[in-house]
């Protein structure tokens, strides 16, 4: 793995970069431009390759909207890197089906479902013709234990009720509506919908412990 240190916060203003993309090699170096955490082949080879990538920021939080063929893409222990580690992953499927692969489980995600994803461990994704975001946020704001997290990387979590239909219509809306921030309102919004998955993912445990507000600022 290279790199010595987590990965910089996202701007507090959003960000698109990105863009059409026509070949699944290019698609793989997108992902690379946008410093997501790497992945390798298995997309749809030759001609008719069509996909597209938005990134979006929100204080830490970034975004990247997906629109991509039926494929496959994998992560190995080679390809990932330390500065990953101070990260966790959040997969929000809004269309298509995604099976991802990751600690011995194997999530099979609708639309609005999501999964835990380590982005410093191995992962494979297989997908129909998807639209999918990728969620980054720093660690230490999701605040997961480590056993928390070892019940939790690669469980799928329903999109249709609960806390997790909330993240889901949050996800979908936001890839187009975080524009217009100030930089405090931005850390705090940011905060809100982070606060918001950690919810969604101790319910997924079933813990009951009650949520501890964050100090007024």
């Amino acid at each position: 793995m290279d790199g010595d240190g987590p990965r910089p916060s996202g701007d507090a203003q959003a960000e698109a970069r990105g863009g059409r993309v026509e070949s699944a090699e290019g698609f793989l170096e997108t992902l690379e431009r946008s410093d997501l955490p790497p992945l390798r082949g298995g997309r749809h080879p030759g001609e008719g390759f069509r996909a597209d990538v938005a990134n979006r920021a929100l204080g830490p939080l970034r975004l990247t909207e997906l629109v991509t063929p039926q494929g496959e893409c994998f992560r190995d222990a080679r390809s990932a890197r330390a500065r990953d580690s101070g990260l966790w992953q959040v997969e929000v499927v809004l269309r298509g089906q995604v099976r991802a692969e990751q600690g011995g489980r194997t999530a099979v995600l609708g639309p609005m479902d999501l999964v835990l994803i380590d982005p410093v461990r191995p992962v494979r994704f297989a997908s129909s013709a998807t639209t999918h975001v990728t969620m980054l946020m720093p660690r230490h704001l999701l605040r997961l234990g480590a056993d928390e997290a070892a019940r939790l990387v690669g469980v799928g979590i329903p999109g249709s009720r609960g806390p997790g239909a909330l993240v889901s219509s949050l996800v979908r809306d936001m890839t187009r509506t975080v524009d217009g921030f100030r930089a405090h309102e931005a850390n705090r919004s940011a905060a809100a919908v982070i606060e918001l998955v950690a919810v969604t993912l101790a319910s997924r445990l079933g813990d009951v412990r009650p949520v501890v507000p964050s100090p007024p600022e």
